[in-house]
């Protein structure tokens, strides 16, 4: 739970300090900014369901954008927690398992399951949306 508050607080002082580099920013920039403000929380609830990237360079790129901040910091916060709480369980059922406690194999399934279940949340996401997947 620490580390979530901590990290709220890295993604609030981007936010903060997205004026100084929007006056660096360029063309291309400016034209994902719009799509970014166009989706506003959607897209930061999708990014922290799916991170694609490192969130210290998100925070920043959302800071550069103007969602605005109550809707970047709730969506940040709800959307966050299911990863967060995943990795957290994997972890406990690691250190039962390496302590060797009973229902280790339950344990161990149920961290799979969570871990399975964030990575199949933007698929479930687009059908909500009813947008076609992105094939490479």
């Amino acid at each position: 739970m620490a580390a979530s508050v901590l990290n709220r607080r890295a993604a609030t002082r981007a936010v903060l300090a997205s004026d100084w580099v929007a006056q660096r920013a360029g063309g291309r920039t400016r034209q994902l900014v719009e799509g970014v403000e166009k989706e506003g929380w959607r897209f930061v609830a999708f990014v922290r369901l799916v991170p694609l990237l490192p969130f210290n360079l998100l925070n920043y790129a959302l800071g550069l954008t103007r969602v605005p901040f109550a809707h970047y910091a709730i969506a940040s916060f709800v959307f966050m927690l299911p990863g967060a709480l995943a990795y957290t369980y994997l972890d406990y059922a690691g250190r039962e398992a390496v302590a060797g406690a009973e229902g280790m194999l339950t344990k161990g399934l149920a961290a799979l399951a969570l871990l399975a279940a964030v990575a199949f949340l933007p698929r479930f996401v687009r059908r909500l949306r009813g947008t076609p997947a992105v094939r490479a």
